[in-house]
């Protein structure tokens, strides 16, 4: 997948915020925050969606 698609899926604050989308494979994605993963999606089932809603969890798990 492309890098730009990657960056695509996450929104501008939850970059900002740490997270990355990194593929380890041509079947994985990988959301990771603060350089260690922490949520791991199938390239063929993922979407927009679930990994923004994934990363906002996460976001508020570590706020709590």
């Amino acid at each position: 997948m492309m890098s730009a698609v990657l960056k695509a899926a996450l929104t501008s604050e939850q970059s900002q915020q740490g997270f990355r989308l990194v593929e380890p494979d041509n079947h994985t994605l990988e959301l990771c925050y603060q350089g260690k993963p922490v949520a791991r999606f199938s390239q063929s089932g993922a979407t927009v969606a679930e990994i923004r809603a994934t990363a906002d969890r996460i976001a508020h798990d570590q706020q709590d």
